[in-house]
């Protein structure tokens, strides 16, 4: 059930150009981009200056407009503020030089600006800056009131290599996968001794615990996400259909559950999960940066191997969380874009070594994944 296992080539081949044209068309990028350099990003959600004309579907739209329709409603009646996290390492990263950087605040407030104090500093400030603090601007505004600081972090170390895991997986602050033990328990496996065996027969339980471990996390993680958008003020329907995919994910840990107890020959399933300390990020570069992996890249991968183990009902569930991913990182373009931006490079950052991903992931980057953010990023960023 890992999503290492290697595929019969030519099947895997189909799927993955399937997948493809999907994508290209959810995003309406079109069969081929065309792309030239990209060198600077709009600067508001409610500003439409400087975007890359592109068909789009109508959900795609629709994700768009609200997002700029929010902005604007919250610069006219100062009913709404943006939301702000203090910037921080990437996850999975260790040895991180903290750099601070301040400037001269705006004259006027942006039309989505932070809370008062902090109305006139800048959320997308040029070059690179880095996040907005409000930690380092109070202590700052000490000796100088007029001012607004930004953090980055450079020289950062990985802590080990990237490696895709099947589904959107819960995740610790160091990018480790989060997962409940499992114990004799039968809530999780209804129904596991009449169910006949599905999958490779050569599965065996150990393979469908994993799994199942996984989806049932991954259902925390759902829950976490929809967090996150609340706080990003993103429209309904992706927060609808985030709380759909966790659905989905416990129908997945069900049925894992269920494979797993039926070659056990007794009930299996998860113990207390350890979500303490765990939070819901609204930093918009590392939830880009997530996004692109875990719902973009790791989903799609979690589909086809479905699909080639002859899974379709979960394999098509896998295919419309990775759509969600894009129309997720679409809606995080437009409305920061330049954190956005900077989290997609990230995550293409961290895909270069190509050493610790396995034949089928690195098909779904170079196929998928990195012409599908081009074209997206070049929407937001010309």
């Amino acid at each position: 059930m890992q999503s290492n296992v290697k595929p019969a080539a030519e099947g895997a081949r189909t799927n993955v150009l399937r997948i493809r044209r999907r994508i290209f068309a959810l995003l309406g990028i079109g069969t081929v981009w065309a792309g030239g350099t990209v060198t600077s990003c709009k600067s508001t959600a409610a500003s439409t200056e400087g975007l890359v004309s592109a068909p789009m579907l109508a959900a795609s739209e629709e994700i768009a407009s609200a997002a700029t329709a929010d902005a604007r409603d919250a610069g006219r009646d100062g009913a709404s503020a943006r939301t702000m996290t203090e910037p921080r390492p990437p996850p999975g990263t260790s040895g991180c030089t903290r750099t601070v950087r301040c400037e001269d605040p705006l004259l006027a407030a942006p039309a989505w600006p932070y809370p008062h104090p902090f109305e006139r500093c800048d959320p997308d400030p040029p070059g690179d800056a880095g996040g907005f603090s409000a930690n380092a601007t109070t202590e700052k505004r000490r000796d100088d009131p007029e001012t607004c600081c930004y953090v980055s972090f450079r020289d950062c170390s990985r802590r080990g290599r990237p490696h895709v895991v099947r589904g959107r997986p819960l995740r610790d602050e160091r990018g480790e996968p989060v997962v409940a033990p499992s114990r004799a328990a039968g809530a999780w496996a209804a129904g596991w001794s009449d169910l006949p065996l599905r999958g490779d027969g050569d599965d065996d339980a150990d393979e469908w615990l994993d799994a199942a471990a996984l989806e049932h996390a991954s259902v925390a993680e759902f829950a976490r996400l929809s967090l996150a958008l609340l706080a990003l003020a993103a429209p309904a329907t992706l927060v609808e259909r985030t709380h759909i995919a966790a659905l989905d994910e416990i129908e997945h840990a069900r049925t894992c559950y269920a494979e797993a107890s039926r070659r056990l020959g007794r009930p299996v399933g998860p113990g207390p999960l350890p979500v303490s300390g765990l939070t819901a990020s609204v930093d918009v570069r590392s939830l880009a940066r997530d996004t692109l992996l875990d719902g973009c890249l790791g989903e799609c991968v979690s589909a086809i191997v479905l699909r080639q183990r002859g899974l379709s009902d979960m394999a098509a569930d896998e295919e419309r969380h990775a759509e969600l991913a894009w129309e997720i990182l679409e809606f995080l373009l437009s409305v920061e874009p330049r954190a956005a931006r900077a989290g997609i490079e990230l995550a293409l950052s961290e895909l270069d070594d190509e050493r610790s991903l396995d034949e089928l992931s690195l098909a779904v980057i170079r196929d998928v994944v990195r012409p599908s953010a081009a074209g997206l990023v070049a929407r937001y960023c010309t």
